[in-house]
């Protein structure tokens, strides 16, 4: 009897770091396995193993003595079969000729060995049950030198996307997660291989000797995580990637903090010119090797100034000129549940409306809004870099024009960096005095220009406007037609 085992590869979406202090990771089982075969050896005596992880290699043995691969013989200290094997493992899927690829080779390979091991066992009458996700991450942790959340062994054990979160034991709790509608991802190799081990004892180490710093940056990953797995469960497909975007930033601040290379140069390159085109981009894992970006299917609703009742040609302008981003195909339909508008005082009147987008694969996305949502409705008063924080809607525009320390400024820039979009458009008046603005055009990929104020006749000198805008990108205002 011939059996097979595979297990599927990984790429972490979030929680990375911070899934070590007890935060939320999500991750996602990736279509690319590695493979394990066993059937009984043509010899009584010898065992044969051949591997391609990823070169190919044959060895022979006695039954019972170690292969001289250690994964295969971890699995094998805890339950030896009574008949000699011929086996072969192949992880080969998951690597770059002889580079791996960053998808969790060795996880994979290992929940793969220890399933057709179980199955083996049985065939040759013994009582062995199948390999649990608490035993296959203890191997993997020992295989590991002790380090590792176990994150990688749980995309291969459950498959599909998994929230995955440490308890106080260090064994895991694990649930199954649905993808918000119309969100899609799409994995890149930047050419050169992290060790995962070396990177998470280097954070290990820093987080002794920098406690406080540490803390900090665990609790703004930890955030970030909570609040896209939050995002997931509730098939909110906007916030998800913004978490994604927002955990993205983070590794790249942890890594300079740590002064290691978590977002390689080449993936910063790459996630500039993904940001330009309102993708999510960031890099899974420890770092270093495999990317992923994020694509939101999303509704972009024009602003609409106070409609008439009987103003029926604006109101089918305004319907007609809303758009969805989509995932699969170059096109979406966008449909709508518009009915008439109430009566409101005088000849105006307003309605709520429900567009919907459907793509090419059959994903839908949705949006509500009311005819006057695009209006001044109230102003905020109180310190604006936390009000902004706390700001629940995308911004389109934003003027810096309050305390003109470099410091405040660049508080405000990056308080609302989660929150724009494509066509959002960042200016400040005080680009004369600071830096600031043109800092964080390059940092959010944006183009910069400079306007220098010239008053005629007059003792101000002028000041000196700066704005941060995608070319290309057109944004739509309520009063324009």
């Amino acid at each position: 009897m011939r059996i097979r085992s595979r297990a599927p590869g990984k790429v972490v979406v979030l929680g990375e770091y911070a899934v070590l202090d007890g935060a939320p990771a999500l991750v996602l089982a990736v279509d690319r396995y590695a493979t394990a075969t066993l059937e009984p050896s043509d010899d009584d005596d010898d065992c044969r193993l051949r591997t391609l992880m990823p070169e190919p290699s044959e060895r022979r043995f006695a039954n019972g003595r170690p292969s001289g691969v250690p994964l295969v013989d971890l699995v094998a200290e805890k339950s030896a079969p009574v008949r000699a094997w011929s086996g072969t493992l192949d992880s080969a899927p998951l690597h770059d000729g002889t580079t791996k690829l960053g998808l969790g080779s060795s996880a994979a390979a290992l929940c793969a060995w220890a399933g057709a091991w179980a199955a083996y066992s049985r065939s040759a009458g013994l009582a062995c049950p199948d390999p649990s996700l608490e035993g296959l991450i203890r191997l993997h942790r020992e295989f590991q030198g002790g380090w590792g959340s176990g994150i990688d062994v749980a995309a291969s054990v459950c498959g599909g996307v998994v929230e995955f979160r440490l308890e106080p034991s260090g064994m895991p709790r694990v649930g199954s997660v649905r993808l918000p509608n119309s969100v899609g991802f799409a994995g890149i190799f930047a050419g050169r291989s992290a060790s995962t081990p070396g990177l998470v004892a280097h954070y290990r180490a820093w987080t002794e000797t920098h406690p406080a710093e540490a803390a900090a940056m665990s609790r703004r990953l930890g955030a970030a995580a909570e609040a896209g797995c939050t995002a997931a469960r509730g098939n909110a497909a906007r916030a998800f990637v913004e978490a994604i975007a927002d955990y993205g930033r983070g590794l790249l601040d942890l890594g300079i903090a740590i002064g290691a290379d978590i977002v390689t140069a080449e993936h910063r390159e790459i996630g500039e010119h993904a940001r330009r085109h309102g993708v999510a981009y960031k890099v899974s894992g420890a770092g270093g090797s495999t990317a992923f970006t994020g694509f939101p299917g999303a509704i972009h609703v024009p602003g609409l100034s106070q409609l008439l009742s009987g103003n029926t040609a604006q109101i089918n302008a305004w319907l007609a000129r809303v758009t969805a981003t989509d995932t699969c195909s170059a096109n979406a339909t966008v449909t709508n549940d518009y009915k008439g508008l109430t009566a409101g005082c005088g000849r105006t009147g307003s309605a709520n409306v429900t567009f919907t987008a459907t793509d090419a694969c059959g994903n839908q996305s949705t949006a509500a809004t009311n005819t006057n949502d695009t209006q001044v409705r109230r102003i905020l008063l109180g310190d604006s870099v936390e009000l902004l924080k706390k700001f629940p809607e995308r911004v389109d525009f934003f003027l810096h024009d309050s305390d003109h320390r470099p410091e405040y400024e660049w508080a405000e820039f990056v308080a609302i960096e989660p929150r724009l979009h494509p066509g959002s458009i960042v200016m400040s008046d005080n680009s004369q005095q600071t830096s600031k603005l043109l800092e964080f055009s390059k940092r959010i990929g944006r183009s910069f220009l400079y306007f220098q104020d010239q008053p005629l006749n007059h003792w101000w000198p002028g000041d000196g406007i700066g704005a941060a805008f995608l070319p290309g990108q057109r944004c739509y205002f309520p009063d324009e037609k």
